[in-house]
Formats: structure tokens, C-alpha cells, sequence
């Protein structure tokens, strides 16, 4: 097996965004008495990088920072976060790396009116991860037997639902049929 720490040619692309938007509440809170309206004005900036190696290796990353800003209390004023990340390896004889990464702000409250708790505030910020090792034996004919452990790690920021494991798959497949031992 071999394996050499040298990069090869890439395709590699950087975006940088830069954004804006204004929104108005008459009832931010959702109160039944006391509504209290709001001019929203959300600021973002953000890169983006795609890398694609001649050799299969590529890397996914986009980043941004949303800034709020409330007209009726700056103490309301929020910076969130967003990231996409994922990596892919190349090892060689058939192995490979993969791993991925994510930020996320959620809605505190699913099971009732989401889209308000974005604008009010009331979000929960989310970080998965994810790492893996892949094997695919024969990738250029019919015949073949895949394989993938991994182990993931999901964390929140109130720590409701934080979650770390792991898991395996094991597929063989010859021509139209495919059968899977273990996993999916």
C-alpha cells in the first residue's frame, strides 16, 4: 500500500460572499400583549473553497457570519455562524479518507413556529463531525466488495441531543445485485 504526502495539480476555486437584507416585525416576540416591532437588518460575509484533485482528492469548504441587528433593543444583536466542510483522500489501494464537518443554528422550538425563533434569536447552535475510512476493491468492475467505518460526534449548544458513535457498512455486488451484510 502506498502512500506519498505530496499534493498534485488541483482545480481550486475561492468565492467570497458578502450580503445583506432588511426585515420588519410588528410582533418579534409572537406576545399576545405588549407586541413589540422590529426593523431586522441582517449583515453576512462568507468565503467559499472547492478544491478538485486530477488525482480524485477534493475539498469542500464554505464559511459565513451572519451579523443581526435589532432596531428596538441592540442588546437582542446576534453573530451566528455557518460551516460546510468536507474532505475526500485518496490512500490508495482502494482506501480512502473522508471527513466532514458542520455548524449550524437551529430553531430552539421545532414543534412550533421555527422561522420566528430564527428572527427572534432563540436558536441553539449545532456542531457535527464526522470521520471516516472507505474501501472499495475493485472500482472498475462489476464485481465488488465496499466497506466504511466511521465515527461521528454531534454537539449542541443547550447539550440536548449531543451524540457520539460510530458505525460500519460492508456491501458486495456483482453486476445488478448487491447485498449488504452490515449497515445501511
Amino acid at each position: 500500500m502506498g502512500y506519498s504526502p505530496m499534493m498534485s495539480a488541483a482545480d481550486v476555486r475561492v468565492t467570497p460572499q458578502v450580503g445583506g437584507s432588511l426585515v420588519y416585525s410588528d410582533n418579534l416576540k409572537q406576545a399576545d400583549s405588549d407586541r413589540q416591532g422590529s426593523l431586522i437588518t441582517t449583515l453576512n460575509a462568507g468565503v467559499g473553497i472547492e478544491a478538485n484533485g486530477v488525482d480524485g482528492n477534493a475539498l469542500s469548504l464554505k464559511y459565513t457570519l451572519d451579523q443581526l441587528f435589532y432596531s428596538h433593543d441592540g442588546n437582542d444583536n446576534s453573530l451566528y455562524q455557518t460551516l460546510r466542510f468536507d474532505a475526500n483522500k485518496a490512500l490508495g489501494e482502494g482506501f480512502r479518507l473522508d471527513a466532514s464537518a458542520s455548524i449550524d443554528n437551529i430553531a430552539a422550538a421545532i414543534d412550533e413556529n421555527a422561522n420566528a425563533d430564527i428572527f427572534t434569536g432563540d436558536t441553539v447552535e449545532n456542531k457535527q463531525a464526522e470521520l471516516g475510512v472507505s474501501y472499495r476493491s475493485n472500482p472498475l468492475s462489476d464485481s465488488n466488495v465496499t466497506g466504511r467505518v466511521f465515527v461521528t460526534a454531534s454537539n449542541y449548544e443547550d447539550d440536548i441531543g449531543n451524540y457520539d458513535g460510530g458505525g460500519a457498512a460492508l456491501r458486495f455486488s456483482n453486476g445488478q445485485c448487491e447485498r449488504y451484510v452490515l449497515g445501511d
